[in-house]
């Protein structure tokens, strides 16, 4: 990744500034968006649920309230795609979507990845899911179908009580 602390926001253009997370991730206070290098990137999409994840999703969460408590005082940005598309900050090369879970997400297979704000918290939850999702037909398939609710009413126990 190119190391450069004065990237544009591939939204509204604002400068975006690094977060001080052990991976690569830089948030923009104009329009809560964030830029997620590639390890990052990738770290989201395992839905792994560790402390690097929960990381994340404050600091959407956090730029996401910044931009909605600066709205109410009048100073509005809603996030925007230019004309031309949204572009890679570090490269420049116009960004490829992708959609995991419903959230568009603005990719540059180099450099990362641009989630719009909050959008980085519905694309961790999702992948949360869907691993333990996979953890728990990997289970069914070896206990057997008939431990099927059973698994499913044990994962739904453990995630949201």
């Amino acid at each position: 990744m190119y190391r450069q602390d004065t990237w544009g926001c591939p939204s509204c253009e604002s400068p975006i500034t690094p977060l001080g997370s052990e991976l690569p991730a830089h948030g923009c206070d104009t329009c809560g968006g964030m830029w997620l290098g590639p390890e990052a990137t990738v770290h989201v999409m395992r839905g792994l649920d560790d402390a690097i994840d929960r990381r994340l999703v404050w600091s959407s969460h956090t730029l996401a309230e910044k931009v909605r408590n600066l709205s109410r005082l009048g100073h509005e940005r809603v996030p925007s795609v230019p004309e031309d598309g949204r572009a890679c900050p570090a490269c420049a090369q116009p960004l490829s979507p992708i959609v995991v879970g419903g959230v568009r997400i603005d990719s540059c297979a180099a450099h990362g990845a641009y989630f719009d704000a909050d959008e980085v918290a519905r694309v961790v939850t999702t992948c949360v899911a869907l691993r333990a999702y996979r953890n728990v037909e990997k289970n069914v398939l070896l206990a057997g179908p008939r431990d099927l609710f059973r698994a499913i009413a044990h994962l739904l126990s453990e995630r949201w009580s």
